[in-house]
């Protein structure tokens, strides 16, 4: 399959899935490694440049629903664009692929599993002011440094461990979008300052990736609740494995 082509069905099936689940980002850095033989540090970057028209496109239909709360984006997003800018611009040139990949497939797992698990394992009560602003900052700022490192996977920790909070899940998909926006804008800044980013590969991933996640939104506004919680939950930990046996086994 013709390289063009192959960015343009992969970005088309995470922005898919990242408008139904909020996870879909995950699944290219991988992809593009080990069918492609991108080098790792591009794949992250080119992966992380696609994100900010279609995370903007999700976040703007958010709002149209009414589903967007400034009061849990913020405090997510302004830590996040920050760590997200440093890590992309010092930290990820200085760190090995490897040891990347294997903190990044870790966290996804655990990530996939609390929300696969018992309802006992979230919170009796959800995360409320005047803790939630502070406690969504220290979470938001180190979701960022992992982005910023490894180019995606911030929607894949941030949806699981927010619903742990026990918070509403298409506000907090909505929220995460919002956070998309900023890293990945941030985090495409840091990057370029350190290597080149093919433009043109770059625009067939966001205009397909833009389509799939106009759908997924759509049907996360007409699936049942739990439903697609399960099915967040089985990304991130098909996601996690994927990755983690690519770094133990393949490598």
């Amino acid at each position: 399959m013709p390289f063009i082509l192959f960015l343009a069905l992969i970005s088309w099936i995470a922005g898919f899935l990242g408008g139904l689940t909020g996870t879909g980002g995950i699944i290219m850095p991988p992809l593009l490694i080990e069918l492609y033989s991108v080098p790792p540090h591009l794949a992250t970057a080119m992966a992380q440049a696609s994100y900010v028209l279609p995370s903007f496109l999700a976040t703007a239909l958010f709002i149209r629903h009414g589903q967007l709360s400034w009061r849990v984006a913020l405090p997510l997003a302004i830590p996040g664009l920050i760590c997200t800018f440093a890590a992309a611009t010092w930290l990820k040139p200085r760190l090995a692929d490897s040891s990347i990949g294997i903190i990044f497939s870790a966290c996804v797992i655990v990530s996939g599993l609390s929300v696969l698990g018992r309802a006992s394992w979230r919170l009796a009560r959800p995360l409320a002011p005047p803790w939630r602003a502070p406690i969504l900052s220290v979470l938001g700022g180190l979701v960022g440094l992992m982005s910023g490192i490894t180019g995606s996977g911030s929607n894949a920790v941030l949806v699981p461990v927010m619903i742990f909070f026990g918070l509403e899940l298409l506000p907090i998909l909505a929220a995460c979008q919002c956070y998309a926006v900023l890293a990945s804008l941030f985090g495409t800044v840091g990057n370029s300052m350190n290597m080149a980013i093919d433009p043109a590969a770059i625009a067939a991933m966001v205009a397909t990736q833009m389509s799939g996640i106009w759908l997924g939104v759509r049907l996360a506004q007409r699936l049942d609740t739990s439903k697609l919680k399960r099915a967040i939950g089985l990304v991130c930990l098909l996601a996690g494995l994927f990755l983690l046996a690519k770094e133990l086994i393949v490598r």
